[in-house]
């Protein structure tokens, strides 16, 4: 046991957890400053009760470190405690050093300054190696912006890429940096690619698929400073002779009916508007029928940050339902229920999605929501990317063992996506809130219910679409009619079964097929 200073003995610490022990503990760190109090994380919770990802208290004395993170948590601990205990035991977790067991704790004196510990990292390029190791465990400022969108990590935690003055985007359009937050503020929040993120302390973690990944991170919205960029109308599609559906790009706060307005003008103009998070749907005076309109956000539409609508992009065109015109344009055209399961064509479920229309859709704000064939539960799956007009949009579910790969590209590969083989319900709604009103929900844009048994389709609330979902008829789909144009709305009669080789997964760069024409 070393009786050294008080960063010597914290790094004994450090060796130990890399070793397994080594024969270093028991160790005693004395006088150490507490810097930062983390907070356990509910998600990470595990079944037992016990946790994954366990509250604790980091600990340092010198800048420029090193510092270790006590896995025990301590209620009584503040930053600023200074604090003298024995490390007697240490691991690696989640490629973390850290101490898992730590006894003889003593609060010394508490209120004193710890900022000084505090080192900017605006300028370190976390992409060289070893950087991150100079760093792990410390108390860490920095001011950078989100490059990509946040993805799920292990034990109810998101992560984003960021870029700094000193990490900027390799060759391969990553970086080495990531801000790792809890889910819930990430949403919350609606951090997206451009915000820019100021952290003034933040204890610098590793990701734990990737040891040389630096995460600072933070646990409450209120340890970052954020701006985001303005919001952007990224579609409109005519759900209706007076409806109409506009798609944002962030979380939307306010948006009054008075603040929009059609081009040409409609009696009554715009008479409603109800936000559901990225979406805002309008109610309006009588559309002429088969018309082309576009609407225009005004200023005074802003997202929940009181950002006013980027004025580069907020229009968007429409076409009214008419004779010829697709009342609803996008609709779900394909289903492959079985993907690998015994005797698949193809290892993965998969969900194809037409346009009928005659303008792009952004499907940023819409989601395929899923429930069993009896299932009052809906599993909600957002989606992403545009379909262009008149063609197909194809999105990868769920995998298993049998079968091949799906032998077109998917445009959204979404593994929370596992339809049961025998029946299902599936829905294409126009907002990522889960649905509502159990079996036979509303709200959506487009519903295909599959199989025996299934207590909900489209013209009939026990109907039973004539398809290929049984494990014996596992190399078939079911596709909607008229290449996937037909919509009288009763499932039964828009699928039929098909064997999956003899019509490919269809995606949005192939060709065009023929422009449906609705009644």
């Amino acid at each position: 046991m070393s009786d050294g200073g008080t960063s010597a003995q914290i790094a004994i610490v450090l060796q130990a957890a890399a070793l397994g022990d080594g024969g270093l503990l028991p160790q005693n760190i004395d006088n150490a400053l507490v810097t930062y109090i983390k907070p356990q994380v509910a998600a990470a919770l595990l079944a037992d009760g016990g946790s994954a990802d366990p509250a604790g208290f980091f600990l340092q004395a010198d800048q420029p470190g090193p510092a270790i993170f006590v896995r025990p948590s301590n209620s009584n601990l503040n930053p600023g405690d200074n604090v003298s205990g024995t490390a007697v035991a240490a691991l690696i977790s989640g490629n973390v050093r850290q101490v898992s067991s730590y006894t003889n704790q003593v609060i010394n004196s508490t209120g004193n300054p710890y900022g000084f510990l505090i080192q900017s990292v605006s300028s370190v390029d976390f992409n060289q190696s070893g950087n991150v190791d100079a760093y792990e465990n410390e108390l860490v400022s920095l001011n950078g912006t989100i490059l990509t969108k946040f993805s799920d990590q292990r034990l109810g935690f998101k992560a984003a890429m960021m870029t700094t003055t000193g990490t900027t985007v390799q060759a391969d359009g990553g970086t080495n940096l990531q801000l790792r937050l809890p889910a819930i503020v990430a949403d919350a929040e609606d951090l997206q690619p451009g915000c820019t993120i100021g952290l003034a302390k933040a204890p610098l973690w590793r990701s734990s698929a990737n040891a040389s990944v630096a995460q600072p991170s933070v646990f409450t919205a209120g340890e970052m400073a954020i701006v985001c960029p303005a919001p952007k109308l990224l579609s409109a599609v005519a759900l209706g002779s007076n409806s109409v559906h506009l798609v944002f790009d962030r979380l939307m706060g306010a948006a009054a009916a008075s603040s929009f307005s059609l081009s040409p003008s409609v009696t009554g103009g715009v008479t409603g508007s109800t936000i559901a998070q990225r979406t805002v749907d309008l109610t309006t005076g009588p559309l002429m029928a088969g018309a082309n309109y576009q609407v225009v956000a005004s200023n005074l539409v802003t997202d929940t940050r009181n950002n006013p609508v980027n004025m580069l992009n907020s229009t968007a065109n429409f076409i009214a339902p008419g004779a010829g015109v697709c009342t609803s344009a996008l609709v779900i055209s394909a289903l492959y229920t079985a993907g690998g399961n015994a005797n698949a064509t193809y290892n993965a479920d998969f969900v194809e999605i037409r346009n009928r229309g005659t303008v792009d859709i952004d499907l940023t704000g819409w989601s395929l929501q899923y429930a069993s064939n009896t299932g009052t539960n809906w599993n909600v799956n957002a989606l992403s990317g545009v379909i262009p007009a008149g063609k197909y949009f194809l999105v990868q579910g769920g995998t298993g063992n049998a079968g091949v790969a799906l032998p077109t590209t998917a445009d959204l590969v979404l593994t929370t996506i596992a339809m049961g083989a025998t029946g299902g319900k599936i829905a294409l709604v126009p907002s990522t809130a889960q649905l509502t009103a159990g079996a036979c929900p509303t709200g959506y844009s487009d519903f295909v219910g599959y199989g025996s048994g299934v207590t909900c389709a489209e013209g009939s609330t026990s109907g039973t679409i004539v398809g290929a979902s049984a494990p014996s008829n596992s190399t078939q789909a079911i596709y909607r009619a008229g290449a996937g144009c037909s919509d009288s709305n009763v499932n039964s009669a828009d699928f039929s079964g098909a064997a999956v080789v003899g019509q490919l997964p269809r995606n949005s760069s192939g060709a065009a097929p023929a422009a449906c024409v609705c009644p």
